[in-house]
């Protein structure tokens, strides 16, 4: 069970454990890590973290948690908390409340404000970019081409190319998020490099290349069940959603969200192996006949492979060609029943 339900961020590190960041508010407030059977907790019990709502969590290249908290940008290592400065006459210093915090490709850490802007963090050193709308930003995200992403409550959805150094602006007209000083968001990239937005009880996804969007709102029994709303989310290796909600609701797991292609319930039919994998994807079958195609399947259900299996090696098929990321193995019978399997590929 969780130690407390009043819930304010998450984010999963490499070895597949739980980071859960809570709110001020409680007696449990503090910082929960669970590793798929036992929590570990961090509080003013047993270390010096700050009597402050942990808003944001993100792990750079060298695993190093970095926490967004009010007043203050944190990290977190070996047990010890380090606090980067704030509210100081010193240049080297954060002016307002900390909202988000992501990493780029250069493992720099980026992070949004209330009412200060964005700020990069870099060999010790913050960049300010005052010279944006420096209104309160509270989502953040970092694409695989190293764009920003942010949420204004003003101007909705903002994204900033590092490359060219231009802004865009999609206002309130072009999207279907919500603006307001009381409406929270917070933004994730998927591995096809689509945005994903929850706000309150919705979650919109936003696809840059063809600047479309779809809403997805949680089935109506769990809707009815919440008191708040979404507050942070994240995906993990196996492309399903870890979502922290407020006002006690605790973390919703939802799986096969981001794809129209699901593992069938017939799914123990397909082995993988190995799982992940980054050349030769090998896999083997139980009670499934006269199979006459072999697909890969990315997690927007386009077909990126397709085999008939009369002219490639059956039970093999090389994906070192494909980015890293979450997919599908489909396999077609001579009936046209489809069966699929979801797989990771890595580096």
């Amino acid at each position: 069970d969780l130690p407390q339900n009043n819930l304010y961020s998450v984010d999963i590190d490499k070895e597949d454990n739980i980071w859960i960041g809570y709110s001020s508010i409680g007696s449990s407030r503090g910082l929960a890590i669970f590793n798929g059977q036992n929590w570990k907790i961090y509080n003013k019990n047993n270390s010096t973290y700050s009597l402050s709502t942990i808003r944001d969590i993100i792990f750079d290249k060298n695993e190093t948690p970095w926490f967004a908290v009010d007043n203050f940008l944190w990290t977190f290592q070996n047990g010890d908390w380090t606090q980067i400065k704030h509210n100081s006459e010193e240049e080297n210093s954060v002016y307002a409340n900390v909202r988000e915090v992501e990493v780029d490709k250069n493992n720099d850490i980026w992070f949004s404000t209330s009412y200060d802007g964005v700020l990069k963090y870099s060999n010790g050193k913050l960049n300010r970019y005052s010279h944006i709308n420096p209104y309160s930003y509270d989502g953040l995200a970092i694409d695989s081409n190293n764009n920003i992403w942010l949420v204004n409550i003003q101007e909705s959805l903002m994204s900033y190319d590092t490359n060219t150094k231009q802004w865009k602006v999609r206002d309130t007209n072009e999207t279907p998020i919500s603006s307001g000083f009381n409406i929270e968001h917070t933004i994730i990239v998927d591995r096809i490099n689509t945005l994903w937005i929850a706000e309150r009880k919705s979650v919109h996804n936003f696809n840059p290349a063809t600047e479309e969007w779809i809403t997805y709102s949680p089935p109506q029994k769990l809707l009815d069940s919440m008191q708040g709303g979404f507050r942070d989310m994240k995906i993990d290796a196996n492309g399903d959603f870890w979502l922290i909600t407020y006002s006690y609701d605790g973390v919703y797991k939802l799986s096969d969200v981001i794809t129209e292609i699901k593992d069938e319930p017939y799914i123990n039919t397909i082995s993988i192996y190995p799982n992940p994998t980054s050349t030769l994807l090998t896999y083997e079958t139980n009670n499934i006949t006269s199979i006459i195609q072999q697909s890969i399947v990315d997690l927007s259900g386009k077909v990126l492979i397709k085999d008939n299996m009369d002219k490639v090696m059956r039970n093999s098929i090389d994906v070192s060609k494909l980015q890293s990321g979450v997919y599908f193995l489909q396999l077609t019978d001579m009936k046209g029943v489809k069966y699929s399997k979801k797989f990771v590929i890595e580096d």
